[in-house]
Parts: C-alpha cells; sequence; structure tokens
C-alpha cells in the first residue's frame, strides 16, 4: 500500500496543485470527539486520486490545514466519501463547507444494502480484504504507527471502484437521480451551529429535584471549564455518578482528593475548595430562585400539553395504519427492506404529519404519489403542503 504523509507547507502546496487538477477526489477524515481529548477535533485527512493517496496531518506545526478548504469547497470537484455525516459536521465546525459530495452510504441504502462497515461492504461488493480496524484507536498520537497509517490509507483507496460498481446498479434500477437528490440535500445542510460538546442534557434530570439540578447544572459547567483547561475530555476529568452524588450528599467532598475517578491533576485540595464553594453557592441560589425540593427536575406536560401530544400521536397513529404503511409495503416489495427504512421512516412519516418538509425530497414526493395512486390513497388527505 503505498502514500504520501503530508508534514510540510512545502509537502501541502504539491498535494494541493496535483489535487486542484482532478475531476474526483477520494476523502476520509479521523477525528476525535471527546475520546481522548475535549472537543471535536480533526486528527488527519486522506485523499486519494489519479493513484495517489495522501494523508494530510492537521496537527502538524508546519502546514495550516485552512489552505485545503478552497479546494474542498469547489463544487467542479466530486468528492467521494462514505458515510460522511460526522465528517461534514466536522468540516463546518472548523470553517469548511464543502460541495461536490458524494457519499455512497446514500446508494447503498437505496440499492437495500444491509448498514454495515467499509470493510464489509468492499468485501461483499468487491471482494477487497482491507484487514482488521483501528479505528478506535488514538488519533492523536504522533508519529501514528503503520497500522494507523494503512488503516486510514485503505479508507478511500477502493471508494473509486466502490462507486463505479454501485453506479451500474443505480443505473439498471433508474434510481440514480434519486442519490443525487441525497447528496445535494446533504451538502446543503448546515451544520455550523451545531453544539458537539453538550454539557446538560435532559436525561441528566432524572432522579433530581428542581434544586439538586441547579446544583448538578454548576458542577457540570466547571467539570467542563476543567476539561478544557487539562485538553481531556469531560468524562476523563470527573466522573458524572460521583458529581450526581455529590448533590444528593456534600459529604462526599471529603474524598475527593482519594476518588480514583477524578484526573490526578484536580484531585487536590484546591480544587476540591472550589468544588465545595460551588455546592453552597448553586443551593443558596436555588432558594432564591423558589425552586423546590419536592418537584422534580424533569417538569411533566400540563393537561393541555398532554391532550395536544395525545392527537399528534393520533394523528401520526391513524396516518401510518391508513396511507404510509401500505405504501411502504410497496416500496419493501418493490425496492427491498433496507430501502423502505431509508426512503419512508417513521421519523420522516411523523415530520410529514406534523407539516414539516424539509426532508420531503422529489423522488419520495413522486414515489409517495405514484402508490397512492395505485393504491387508491387520498394523498392529499395525508400530506398537505
Amino acid at each position: 500500500m503505498s502514500f504520501t504523509l503530508i508534514t510540510t507547507s512545502e509537502q501541502l502546496t504539491s498535494c494541493l496543485s496535483h489535487l486542484s487538477q482532478q475531476k474526483e477526489i477520494a476523502i476520509d477524515l479521523e477525528f476525535d470527539k471527546n475520546r481522548y481529548r475535549y472537543g471535536f477535533n480533526l486528527c488527519l485527512m486522506q485523499v486519494f486520486t489519479d493513484g495517489e493517496c495522501y494523508l494530510i496531518d492537521p496537527l502538524s506545526k508546519e502546514l495550516d490545514i485552512t489552505y485545503i478548504f478552497p479546494l474542498l469547497e469547489n463544487p467542479d470537484i466530486q468528492k467521494i466519501s462514505f458515510s460522511f455525516s460526522e465528517d461534514i459536521r466536522l468540516l463546518h465546525h472548523i470553517g469548511c463547507t464543502p460541495k461536490g459530495i458524494y457519499d455512497l452510504s446514500f446508494a447503498l441504502s437505496l440499492l437495500d444494502y444491509q448498514p454495515t462497515s467499509l470493510a464489509n461492504y468492499l468485501m461483499d461488493i468487491l471482494r477487497v480484504d482491507v484487514g482488521k480496524s483501528s479505528q478506535q484507536s488514538n488519533w492523536f498520537n504522533r508519529p501514528l504507527s503503520e497500522d494507523q497509517l494503512a488503516y486510514a490509507a485503505s479508507d478511500v483507496l477502493h471508494l473509486f471502484e466502490l462507486k463505479k460498481a454501485l453506479d451500474i446498479q443505480l443505473e439498471e434500477k433508474g434510481i440514480t437521480e434519486w442519490v443525487n437528490q441525497e447528496n445535494n440535500a446533504f451538502e446543503s445542510a448546515d451544520y455550523g451551529d451545531e453544539n458537539h460538546n453538550e454539557v446538560l442534557k435532559e436525561k441528566y434530570k432524572n432522579g433530581f429535584n428542581q434544586i439538586e439540578w441547579h446544583v448538578f447544572s454548576g458542577l457540570m459547567l466547571f467539570r467542563d471549564d476543567l476539561a478544557k483547561e487539562l485538553d481531556r475530555p469531560p468524562f476523563h476529568v470527573v466522573d458524572r455518578a460521583f458529581l450526581q452524588e455529590l448533590v444528593k450528599d456534600h459529604s462526599s467532598i471529603r474524598s475527593w482528593t482519594s476518588r480514583s475517578s477524578i484526573h490526578k491533576k484536580v484531585r487536590n485540595e484546591s480544587v476540591r475548595n472550589k468544588v465545595n464553594d460551588i455546592l453552597h453557592q448553586k443551593t443558596e441560589e436555588a432558594k432564591e430562585l423558589n425552586l423546590s425540593k419536592r418537584k422534580k427536575a424533569s417538569q411533566r406536560l400540563s393537561q393541555e400539553e398532554y391532550q395536544q401530544y395525545k392527537r399528534i400521536q393520533q394523528n401520526i397513529s391513524e396516518a401510518k395504519n391508513n396511507f404510509f404503511k401500505p405504501i411502504q409495503k410497496l416500496i419493501e416489495h418493490d425496492y427491498g427492506k433496507n430501502a423502505r427504512a431509508f426512503i419512508l421512516s417513521n421519523r420522516l412519516i411523523g415530520e410529514l404529519v406534523g407539516g414539516h418538509f424539509s426532508n420531503f425530497l422529489p423522488y419520495k414526493q413522486e414515489l409517495i404519489e405514484q402508490y397512492s395512486r395505485k393504491l387508491d390513497l387520498p394523498y392529499d388527505k395525508y400530506i398537505t403542503h
């Protein structure tokens, strides 16, 4: 397996000179998302074209990865990828809005392939064995191991061949345009405002009253500040279960300096005192805000809200039974079970019943209209733009 590791500005300039002359490139990213470091971080970019595989190191101090952004944003150069959802979110996160994306996962879904790894697809479709995965390894490590580099390269080396094989199948089924619509919608979405370091999740409220949740929120925000400072994932700094324990029993703070679930760099008296201050400060704040010990942090729906929720669920259930399920059966008969789940998912049904059509692509609309006529179902009753 031949590849070129790009770690300097000079190498990147030469690489970009070659890439900019191509009509299509294969691309993949290796990243870390709160696994070994804090935040959502690009660790490696793999690009393959014209017989050359480049592994571009964004962590190298000798190159600026933003120099490749104009090429990625050039719609005239097609970027062939696989399962690029997290990758495109990361690129938006760091200021790059790629165009010309062709994600093979859409073609695979519409061709009724069961969801699996790229390695399995390559074996099943191309009879290519790319070996064991290093996906879960630490991509911040430098130097990267030979196994890591080989794995990274294997993610892009066969994408052209895979696309060629899938294009033939798409053409035979007459659904090439469906894949194009999916990719156009995919690259047109804006993921720049997504929060990749969500500190407080709704599910964390379970088991807390209002006062306890206020205190817990303060502790979690402090943990996030510590994680940023240490450049470590928050769960590496302080275990969330211990913070939950602290909220219930403030006296647990005494064990701060001896807890193995607390990072050694914050397992000291200074940080312990700050945590203790937060416990008392947030408890007093909660009382001043008239928060309750008796009321749960997770508020129940009001009677009016509950009735509205029930009506929505009844509408969805009625629409499913009388309109969408018969259409789903026909889609499954004609295109397969996996394709049906992708084309007309329960989530999309809920959106359509609720009057939300942003994910209702033209090919899906035409398909459902076609099947509703075939089954003599009232399309306009259940789908009104």
